[in-house]
């Protein structure tokens, strides 16, 4: 069995030939969407975990075109009026 490659990040390709299954399938038990039977989808969290798989997240901002990132520009942040506008963020 495999581990993780090091100094090299871990990709779907690598969790796809270790669980036997298509990148494809991998892809879509990583994003929730699609069909997985709950066996398959099982054997690729096991082998996500075990050979050590995060989510590139610049990869998954640059293919969604979305940072989900909020930019504040306040001109004091001492002030309570803007302590409670950002309380609601």
């Amino acid at each position: 069995m495999s581990q993780p490659r090091a100094g090299n990040r871990v990709t779907i390709i690598d969790v796809a030939r270790e669980a036997n299954v298509s990148f494809a399938t991998v892809s879509r038990v990583v994003n929730g969407k699609g069909y997985v039977s709950a066996q398959t989808r099982e054997r690729v969290m096991q082998v996500m975990t075990r050979i050590g798989y995060t989510v590139n997240r610049q990869a998954r901002v640059l293919a969604g075109g979305r940072t989900q990132v909020v930019g504040l520009l306040v001109p004091d942040l001492d002030t309570s009026y803007i302590g409670e506008i950002l309380k609601g963020i």
